[in-house]
């Protein structure tokens, strides 16, 4: 399976937990950590757990390797294939970070 199909079944996974500005960042061409970033918000921190806990069940199925970090709190969760990077954070937390002001070189795909 091509990482462009998988990217796919991620983004639908999203799309079904109701994940809220789901981003996809094209970062291959600025950096070798991943080709992919994608960025997300869940509605609370139990909301947040959830969808990591989805996507980081269906990664381990796609992927030969995941790494996942996370803050005590549910406040932000990192979902690392080497392809694709997932973000799920709280949209305060997100707004503290800005990670698509970050990483504005590189392509937008979808917002």
């Amino acid at each position: 399976m091509q990482d462009s199909q998988r990217k796919d079944l991620l983004l639908n996974e999203l799309t079904a937990l109701q994940a809220i500005d789901v981003s996809v960042i094209e970062i291959g061409a600025l950096t070798t950590i991943a080709d992919t970033m994608i960025v997300c918000s869940g509605r609370s921190a139990p909301h947040v757990k959830a969808i990591a806990n989805s996507i980081i069940a269906i990664a381990k199925q796609l992927f030969s390797k995941v790494h996942v970090e996370q803050d005590a709190n549910n406040e932000w969760i990192l979902i690392d294939t080497n392809a694709i990077i997932i973000h799920i954070m709280l949209p305060d937390t997100r707004n503290y970070y800005r990670l698509e002001e970050l990483w504005q070189a590189a392509p937008l795909i979808k917002n």
